[in-house]
This record gives structure tokens, C-alpha cells and sequence, in this order.
């Protein structure tokens, strides 16, 4: 059972990793699949991880000076952070360390710094992602209480102490010291239970499931208030067409920040899928006996697409982006000449 467990994980490592073990195909099948995984790892990876950086690089400028006056504009400055570590750790690394051939053995990809670190901030925007939900339910459901509770010192806490637990709970995975086949690590042998037989749960929990659960569970209930908040200015103003018309416009505002963050959450769960049948497949099923090449590979593409395309949504959904992003062009522009 034992060997099983360390065969079992060693697959998840080749999810991130991008080496996808074959088993029971011809061998122009399999030279034509690691071709296309080459092909993946040595150019279009890096091209969506090297363009994803800058954009979140522009994101973090823009937000950050919105954020002066919103805690959700903070919240997503630091998913813009959160997101390019992401991509410097689970892509350029990885496309360095296979461009320059620091080739290591599955097992210690597994369980390396790098591989800590880029799940860490994977985690971390998940859950960055659910702050930024809540903080547009209470804004929508509970307006008198935004400023209370959707605070730039009320995010900055949140986001700290979330940090340290998602590190606290990746951290003790690395092993430092191997055996000499590689296979496990030398000590503490708790590592070796933590890499190899409850990584995989705690990266589909803690990465996936948990999060996108709380994501659907708040979007619901923003869109159920949006509604009622909708019903109840249509039959105030009903009979009233000369009331005041600071609430709608108020509304208007949150309702685009809004629009955003559906965006935002809609393709985060869409691009997580791939991911999720794979490890649920890698923990009910004998990874060894199914062909989940391909998946694999669209789940690892997925994976970099996530922490990259942020910077295109919030593009064609966010007024005030766009706003200031154009401002901050134009007035750089502006100093040159």
C-alpha cells in the first residue's frame, strides 16, 4: 500500500512538473506526446507565464492606485502579486531549470523549495480570490457596513495571516536531504508522509475545493441581493420619479466592481477544472492504468492561463481600470514630452 501511495503522488508532481508518464500506448503515440509536452514546457508556457508577469506587474500598478480609496482594490493589487509569483516559481523556473538541463529526480520536484513556494502563492490567490468575494457581498448585501468591515487594515491582516498559514501548511513538505535513490527523504521521516501520501488532499482542498465552494456560495448570494436590491429601488421610485438618484448611482458603482469579480471568479473556476478531475482520478483511481496525458497537460496549461489572464478581464470589465490605466499612460507620455 505503501509503494502505491509513493507511485500515486509521484504522478502529481509530473502535473506541475509537465512530465506526464505514458503507459500502454504505441511508441509513435508516445514520441508524439512528449513532443507536444516539450513543445509546451519549451515555448508556449513561458510565453503565457513571461506575458501573464507583465500584466500582473500593470495590474499591481493600476490597483495600487486604487486602492487608496477601496479595500477590493486592494485585495486585487495583491492577487496581481500573488498571481506573478506564481508564475515566476511554476514557470520561469521550471523553463529555466529545463532550459539549462538542472534535471532532478521526480521525487525532489516534488518536494523542493520552488514547488513549495509556487504552490503557496497558488493557494494564495484562491483564497485572495474569496476575500475579494466577500468583501462585494457586504457591499451589495450590507452597504452600512462596508466601512466597518471592508477596510484597507481589515485586508492587510487578512491577507498576512492567510499567508502564514497556507506557508505554514507547504513549508514542511521540503525535503532537504535524500537517500540516494532518490526515492524518500532521509529525515524527518513526518516529510515523507506529508509529500507523498497528503499533499495531494491538501493541494485539492486547500487549493480548489474549499475555495471555489465559498466563491459560488457568496456570488449566489450577491446576485440574489442584487435582485432585491434592484426590486426595492424600482417600487420606491415608482411612484416618485423625482426622487433622489444618489442610491442608484451609488449602486451602479458597486454593481461594476461587481461585474468584475464575476469575471474574474467565473474563468478562476473554468480554468481549475482540468486540475481537479486530475487529482480526484490520481486519488480514486491506479494513475498508472489511465491515459491521463492530455488532461494533464491542459490542466497544467490552465493552471498558468489562471494566474495570467487576469489582466485581460479586468481589462474589458473594469471602467475604472481602464480609467486609470489610461491616465496613468497618458500622463507618463505627457512628462516624456
Amino acid at each position: 500500500m505503501g509503494d502505491r501511495n509513493l507511485s500515486l503522488q509521484n504522478q502529481t508532481s509530473h502535473i506541475f512538473n509537465g512530465s506526464i508518464p505514458v503507459k500502454n500506448v504505441t511508441d509513435f503515440e508516445d514520441d508524439m506526446i512528449f513532443v507536444n509536452t516539450d513543445y509546451l514546457n519549451e515555448v508556449i508556457r513561458p510565453i503565457i507565464s513571461s506575458l501573464g508577469i507583465v500584466g500582473n506587474i500593470v495590474s499591481f500598478v493600476v490597483f495600487v492606485q486604487l486602492s487608496k480609496s477601496s479595500s477590493f482594490y486592494l485585495y486585487l493589487a495583491f492577487l496581481a502579486l500573488s498571481d506573478m509569483a506564481s508564475l515566476v516559481f511554476g514557470g520561469i523556473f521550471n523553463w529555466f531549470a529545463g532550459f539549462f538541463q538542472l534535471s532532478r529526480s521526480d521525487n525532489q520536484s516534488y518536494c523542493s523549495v520552488d514547488f513549495s513556494c509556487t504552490l503557496i502563492f497558488m493557494q494564495l490567490s484562491s483564497w485572495i480570490t474569496v476575500a475579494v468575494t466577500i468583501d462585494r457581498y457586504i457591499a451589495v448585501c450590507y452597504p452600512f457596513h462596508v466601512n466597518q468591515y471592508c477596510t484597507r487594515k481589515r485586508a492587510l491582516i487578512y491577507i498576512g495571516v492567510t499567508f502564514l498559514i497556507i506557508a505554514a501548511l507547504n513549508l514542511p513538505s521540503i525535503c532537504l536531504k535524500w537517500d540516494d535513490d532518490n526515492l524518500s527523504c532521509v529525515m524527518p521521516e513526518f516529510t515523507n508522509v506529508y509529500c507523498f501520501k497528503y499533499r495531494t488532499y491538501l493541494d485539492m482542498f486547500f487549493y480548489i475545493l474549499i475555495p471555489v465552494c465559498l466563491m459560488c456560495i457568496f456570488n449566489s448570494l450577491i446576485v440574489r441581493g442584487l435582485i432585491v436590491s434592484a426590486n426595492k429601488r424600482r417600487n420606491l421610485t415608482s411612484g416618485n420619479e423625482n426622487s433622489s438618484c444618489s442610491t442608484p448611482i451609488k449602486n451602479d458603482s458597486t454593481t461594476k466592481t461587481v461585474t468584475m469579480l464575476f469575471a474574474v471568479t467565473a474563468f478562476f473556476i473554468s480554468a481549475i477544472i482540468p486540475l481537479f478531475v486530475c487529482f480526484i482520478q490520481e486519488i480514486f483511481y491506479n494513475v498508472e492504468n489511465m491515459h491521463l496525458n492530455h488532461l494533464a497537460v491542459v490542466a497544467v496549461t490552465c493552471t498558468l492561463l489562471n494566474h495570467s489572464m487576469n489582466f485581460l478581464l479586468y481589462g474589458f470589465t473594469g471602467q475604472r481600470f481602464r480609467e486609470k490605466l489610461a491616465s496613468i499612460v497618458c500622463l507618463r507620455r505627457f512628462i516624456r514630452k
